[in-house]
């Protein structure tokens, strides 16, 4: 089964369009609202995806956390997140499901495709956890990186 996991945190200007971008590349997609103080979840819900919260505001990364763990615990097999805010293409996860079919275990896009207006501390602190993040991901498995302009977007194999 593919899930599509989004963070979302007052999202409610953009959510829907982000839902309405994933039905057709994944199964089911599961909302985590990270405490929402608008109708970001009633609209997931509301559009038939499985919704979970966080009852205070954890941040991205616990409600990344809490969509893989949701994930791993179902049986999913393969895992697509992409942020609510509406800043990344739907059509970008069938590219990410194509490398994974070709045996990657976990696909990431790099932000990085395009570097001018980016600030040269942004620049050198990113490329640096960029780094960390590759080394520690290729000696577990097999990753492929996709040069995209995108944060917050990224296909994993169950196995991963």
């Amino acid at each position: 089964m593919r899930v599509a996991v989004v963070p979302a945190r007052n999202e409610s200007r953009h959510i829907l369009g982000v839902l309405a971008s994933l039905k057709h590349f994944v199964d089911l997609t599961l909302v985590v609202d990270d405490a929402s103080e608008d109708e970001t979840g009633e609209i997931a819900v509301g559009s038939g995806c499985v919704v979970i919260r966080n009852e205070s505001h954890a941040g991205y990364g616990a409600s990344i956390r809490k969509g893989l763990e949701w994930c791993w615990n179902n049986g999913v097999s393969v895992v697509v997140t992409i942020d609510g805010d509406g800043q990344h293409k739907g059509e970008w996860i069938e590219k990410g499901i194509l490398m994974l079919e070709d045996g990657a275990d976990v696909v990431l896009a790099n932000r990085f495709s395009r570097l001018e207006g980016i600030p040269r501390t942004k620049l050198l602190s990113n490329n640096f956890a960029w780094s960390c993040v590759k080394k520690i991901l290729r000696s577990f498995g097999r990753l492929r990186l996709v040069a995209m302009s995108a944060v917050g977007f990224g296909s994993m194999a169950g196995a991963a």
